[in-house]
């Protein structure tokens, strides 16, 4: 398998978007979100992905722009191509964005969408925010395609981090999602067999994901006219994908696997075979009670999420290595 095909994030268009003939007129207004962690710019091959809310509300090339059908005529399942944008039909798009992915799945018990779950770390943890705490792991894309092999289709990571110089993959299950859980203590769920084909893409191309996120900061930073905000080179690829669980309340019924796996977590122990940790609770402290936290949920909550602790965490966990 080619190595190029695991991995891909470079833009080779123009990296000034002043002169964009779509997006110019609101390169301000994207800016601003940007700085204000309402809005994530993601580098991708050829194209500069912004994501809003759980979705991706721009798709940038070089000379062009699409928004998804949804967020530009209020239905349909593919992209759209814009012409030149105003602020006003900027902010509309943002508007039945955030609509669409905030609403409720209604068949996963009330749920909320996953990728609307993850938009809540952009305005603390995105390496572009203004407001992101500097003493956690940077946030510095998502939705990272990986490819396990020549028979399978690309599949997403939700996240990946900058920690010091290292790169974290970081998969993202909601406590009702069927694939991370199990009836049985000692068989594992799907998401496993996920993880770990990511886990061996890691392991295979460590030089090449390290070389496809050398620039990101410079290139991203000169686009949008940003600082770099101390976005340095990663050295080293972790090649564990660890995956956090969000949570709405502690109860799993009979899903025993992913049940003792977040009762280690509280008591201090992970599992070194299945990096799987609590990842607080979706809707706040309430739905922790009383109970007990692990060391990086403090707060209970999935926006307050301690992911310095969690990472040296997983670090020490016996096979876990960083390349």
């Amino acid at each position: 398998m080619s190595s190029e095909r695991v991995l891909k994030r470079y833009w080779k268009g123009p990296c000034d978007l002043r002169d964009h003939k779509v997006v110019s007129s609101v390169l301000r207004e994207v800016r601003s979100d940007i700085c204000e962690g309402r809005v994530f710019p993601a580098l991708r091959e050829n194209e500069i992905h912004l994501y809003h809310d759980g979705g991706r509300v721009l798709r940038i090339r070089p000379q062009s722009a699409y928004s998804h059908s949804q967020y530009v005529r209020g239905s349909g399942t593919g992209d759209v191509t814009l012409e030149r944008l105003t602020k006003a039909t900027y902010e509309e798009l943002k508007t039945r964005c955030s609509e669409h992915n905030s609403r409720n799945l209604t068949s996963s018990r009330h749920d909320y969408r996953e990728t609307w779950i993850v938009s809540r770390l952009f305005e603390r943890l995105s390496v572009w925010a203004d407001s992101a705490e500097r003493n956690q792991p940077k946030l510095i894309d998502v939705e990272v395609r990986l490819r396990g092999d020549e028979s399978r289709s690309a599949e997403m990571v939700d996240l990946l981090f900058l920690d010091d110089d290292a790169l974290t993959f970081v998969e993202v299950k909601r406590q009702y999602d069927s694939r991370v859980r199990s009836g049985d203590s000692q068989k594992a769920p799907e998401v496993v067999c996920q993880v770990r084909s990511y886990e061996t893409a890691l392991k295979r191309h460590a030089s090449n994901i390290l070389g496809a996120y050398r620039d990101v900061g410079s290139i991203v930073g000169r686009a949008f006219e940003l600082e770099s905000r101390g976005f340095e080179s990663p050295r080293t690829v972790f090649d564990r994908v660890p995956i956090l669980v969000c949570r709405k309340d502690r109860r799993s019924g009979k899903d025993t696997w992913l049940r003792d796996r977040l009762r280690g977590c509280v008591e201090g122990r992970i599992d070194p075979s299945y990096l799987v940790v609590d990842g607080g609770a979706i809707d706040g402290e309430a739905a922790y009670g009383d109970s007990p936290r692990p060391k990086w949920c403090s707060d209970g909550k999935w926006e307050c999420i301690d992911l310095k602790t969690l990472f040296a965490e997983i670090r020490s966990v016996e096979g876990s290595n960083a390349r």
